[in-house]
């Protein structure tokens, strides 16, 4: 019955389904931080070129070909920036992404056959009804596990779920509801956007760190080439040692803005982030495992408000700003309040 309702469910590509959750309104903060990171890479592409052609006129080193001039220069940048974004995308976004993000997060196929009877059947039941209530969740995900005791689970790239060996010490329904959460992200596309803001940060960094590296050597062979014609002595070293000195400090001063502007993406990941945990949440619930859910939620150490001390409460806020999930007892009020409403509907 799942496998009829899927199959004729209407197919769409994996990246029209990536393009379709991209374009969203709650994912507006985050394109706007992609379409800034093509914007660097871009100027950072025209850049480069520019520099290597200039160190090697300084070092005497013959080109193979000058570079374009004018407008064809630029929409040749433009256009190896755009091969460059889609298939690095392309590459993290697909199979060998999640096979990468698997190795680093050390999630492993699960051999130990007691673990494996354990929560396969759970796993099996769970996936079954997440796909008869959402079909775009592909087919074929895969159950992999951390060595971690502490009780959890969560979802990489599009096929992938992962938890770790503490969450089989929970009960059943407790299980079923963390399983049915991650199946929420799935179904929402949300591990897309994560690795592809992800990436995108990556991308950016790595060109700005050849740029100014690039930049900095070529002022080191503008001063080694002083040294050799003029000598360290003569007036005409102060130029290109000013020059280098004063292009370390831009770098210093780049390098601490391309970490803010890293920290900003992650605060605009997290921005989105905590509004995708809500989705998911209320995803398990409507698979029936609300009551599983809040089981787990209330082990978790922020399960309770606390107290009405407005100072703690402050600290806490702005502790939350960088947070990944809202707090639990938000999570809690906001799963009670659909298991009640659906409680009234079925009485």
């Amino acid at each position: 019955c799942i496998k009829g309702i899927y199959m004729h469910k209407k197919k769409t590509s994996y990246a029209a389904d990536f393009l379709k959750s991209l374009f969203q309104v709650h994912n507006l903060p985050a394109l706007i931080y992609l379409c800034v990171n093509f914007a660097l890479i871009f100027v950072g592409a025209i850049a480069l070129p520019r520099l290597v052609v200039k160190i090697c006129t300084e070092l005497q080193l013959t080109l193979p070909a000058p570079l374009p001039e004018g407008a064809p220069y630029y929409w040749m940048m433009l256009g190896s920036v755009c091969i460059f974004y889609i298939l690095v995308f392309a590459l993290s976004l697909c199979r060998v992404g999640e096979w990468v993000l698997r190795l680093r997060l050390h999630c492993r196929k699960i051999k130990n056959k007691d673990h494996a009877q354990r929560i396969q059947p759970l796993f099996d039941e769970v996936y079954r009804a997440a796909r008869s209530a959402a079909p775009s969740i592909p087919g074929h995900i895969h159950l992999y596990m951390q060595k971690s005791t502490q009780a959890n689970a969560f979802a990489v790239g599009r096929r992938c779920v992962c938890i770790t060996r503490g969450l089989l010490a929970l009960p059943d329904e407790e299980i079923k509801g963390i399983l049915a959460h991650e199946f929420g992200h799935l179904a929402h596309k949300d591990t897309d956007m994560n690795l592809a803001v992800s990436i995108s940060g990556g991308m950016t960094n790595f060109f700005l760190v050849i740029l100014w590296l690039a930049y900095l050597v070529e002022k080191i062979v503008q001063v080694c080439i002083q040294l050799f014609t003029v000598g360290f002595n003569s007036p005409a070293i102060e130029g290109p040692l000013t020059e280098l000195i004063l292009a370390a400090v831009a770098i210093f001063v780049v390098r601490v803005l391309q970490s803010a502007w890293t920290a900003l993406g992650n605060l605009l990941l997290t921005a989105t982030s905590r509004s995708r945990e809500y989705k998911a949440d209320a995803f398990s619930c409507k698979l029936g495992y609300a009551r599983g859910l809040l089981g787990f939620f209330y082990r978790l150490p922020d399960a309770h408000r606390g107290g009405k001390n407005w100072l703690k409460r402050f600290g806490r806020a702005l502790l939350s700003l960088g947070a990944t999930h809202p707090a639990t007892w938000k999570r809690i009020a906001n799963v009670q309040k659909l298991y009640d409403s659906v409680s009234k509907h079925t009485t």
